[in-house]
């Protein structure tokens, strides 16, 4: 399956190993689909879908939240993808942080003394990082949803603005339209 299929409906990004190598396990609302790219490819290609720059999407999420580290990312129109420790490195540049859709995260949980990441859908996954530090990206991932919304181009004042003045421009339109059939 290609990821142009599924990019609307994943819901958490987790890096892999696979046979080749590493690989990227998709999560989407009907099941996980295994990508043979590592976390970071997928990741690009993802942004290249939705023409984002991600360096300059980087540079605006770290003035936002105030980290310079591992940083969300988002994809329009609000899907916000917070990063956590999945998987133990086992060799330098090893990339152990995937994302997760920040919507579709319901809690933190233990099972087995690990921490566990509760999906909204009830799947589970654990997570190599303290409760503490899962809550914490939760948070800084709910601020960031918070300021993107709060961006818009225009306040809502503005937006109702324009929709009167469109509204009257064509009620003008209308009018002249009846005064033409009403003196014919």
């Amino acid at each position: 399956m290609q990821l142009e299929q599924v990019k609307d409906d994943i819901i958490l990004l987790r890096p892999a190993y696979g046979p080749e190598g590493d690989s990227t396990e998709l999560w989407t609302r009907e099941g996980v689909i295994v990508d043979r790219r590592s976390i970071r490819s997928v990741k690009k290609a993802l942004a290249r879908l939705y023409a984002i720059d991600l360096p300059a999407q980087g540079e605006q999420v770290a003035r936002i939240i105030d980290r310079q580290t591992v940083l969300p990312f988002y994809l329009p129109p609000d899907r916000v993808f917070i990063p956590f420790k999945m998987r133990t490195p086992i060799c330098a540049n090893d990339r152990c942080c995937g994302y997760a859709d920040v919507n579709f995260v319901d809690t933190i949980g233990h099972k087995d003394g690990h921490t566990q990441l509760v999906l909204k859908d009830g799947r589970t996954l654990d997570l190599f990082c303290t409760s503490a530090t899962a809550a914490q990206t939760i948070c800084l991932g709910q601020k960031l949803s918070s300021a993107l919304q709060a961006q818009p181009g225009q306040n809502e004042e503005e937006v109702i603005t324009q929709a009167v003045l469109l509204l009257l421009k064509k009620l003008q339109q209308l009018d002249l339209v009846i005064n033409k059939f009403m003196n014919a």
